[in-house]
């Protein structure tokens, strides 16, 4: 018996018309599509790491950083969608918390402030790299963070 039901002998009817092979195929195929669906956000999830050539790029103010100073990002993203953030340099380093949403390629992390004011900030999510872009008075900053 189980022999033939591994060559697909079994012909034994679920439906009408349908045979259980048939009836087990579709079955893989609609929990394959329902994990497929879900996924998209466990791509996202994991460290990411500040792209710090590609800031100073963007801002030619940090190429004059003094000798032994160095600036690092660190953004974490949990399963849970919680978020965290450090950020600076040295001593000076900030760790907002929040969460984070994916719709397609836009991420959206909305960080928790000091005062407690929500701050949400979208970007783009591809190829395993978060870009997100700032206006900092009048100068565009861009940001990538890479997974590491």
């Amino acid at each position: 018996m189980l022999r033939q039901a591994w060559h697909g002998g079994l012909s034994g009817a679920i439906l009408p018309g349908m045979k259980k092979p048939l009836a087990s195929f579709l079955s893989v195929l609609a929990l394959s599509l329902l994990t497929a669906c879900s996924s998209g956000d466990s791509a996202a999830v994991g460290v990411y790491h500040l792209d710090v050539e590609a800031l100073k790029a963007s801002v030619p103010e940090m190429k004059e950083m003094p000798a032994g100073m160095k600036f690092e990002g660190v953004l974490d993203l949990k399963a849970d969608h919680s978020v965290t953030l450090k950020m600076g340099m040295g001593p000076m380093m900030s760790e907002p918390t929040g969460t984070w949403k994916l719709d397609g390629q836009t991420i959206t992390l909305t960080m928790k402030e000091k005062d407690g004011k929500e701050e949400p900030k979208s970007g783009k999510f591809k190829d395993g790299a978060i870009t997100l872009e700032e206006d900092m008075g009048g100068k565009k900053l861009t940001m990538v963070f890479k997974k590491k």
